[in-house]
């Protein structure tokens, strides 16, 4: 997989552009100025860099080292600052209680491993932290204009909401939407957006 991530990001361009996502966007009234911002499986670090351009303090991670290059290059490129970490997601050792947000764009896990990481992400988040999220539907199979082409590596709105009943979700929509995220994310499209906030446990 690393191998995949490592070719796919080899061009000098960037394989899903660079501006950020348009759902993430549009939850900029969260997005305030100091927060600490995980964003794992950042990319070439379109979505970290402009929130680093936003004045949050952004940690980005990926699995491929090309892709950490990249996000590297960007911040460099827009004088800004960030932290950034070349990691497996499913492996690593996640933080605990310490960031206030979790941008997840576009990020897929199979099955057998996607409640845990939907587990990891939330618990990476202090009390009343908030977890960002746009992912393609079962539908997208559909469309092929992006996404891994696996239904089981694909979500649903149930799924979502069954992964953080305990907690406060705030949204969780399904749409048909045009996307045009470079060449790879290109066209109509099925997709989930999802934002849900963290619900202190028992002190």
């Amino acid at each position: 997989m690393k191998d995949f991530w490592n070719n796919r990001y080899a061009d000098d361009g960037f394989a899903y552009g660079t501006l950020p996502n348009r759902f993430l966007q549009s939850q900029q009234q969260r997005l305030k100025p100091d927060l600490k911002v995980l964003l794992p499986g950042d990319g070439e670090g379109r979505n970290g860099v402009w929130l680093a351009g936003l004045g949050l303090e952004v940690t980005s991670i990926d699995y491929s080292e090309v892709g950490i290059a990249k996000i590297n290059r960007l911040a460099a490129e827009h004088q800004l600052s960030i932290n950034t970490r070349c990691a497996d997601l499913t492996t690593m050792d996640w933080p605990v209680d310490e960031f206030d947000l979790l941008v997840a764009i576009f990020i897929h896990f199979p099955s057998n491993v996607r409640n845990t990481m939907h587990d990891r992400f939330i618990a990476a988040l202090k009390p009343e932290g908030q977890l960002i999220l746009e992912a393609y539907d079962k539908r997208q199979l559909d469309y092929g204009t992006g996404g891994p082409p696996i239904e089981d590596m694909l979500y649903t709105k149930n799924q979502l909401d069954e992964d953080f009943k305990d907690h406060n979700i705030l949204h969780n929509e399904h749409l048909i939407t045009d996307i045009h995220e470079g060449k790879y994310h290109d066209g109509k499209s099925s997709v989930l957006r999802f934002v849900v906030e963290k619900v202190p446990g028992p002190s």
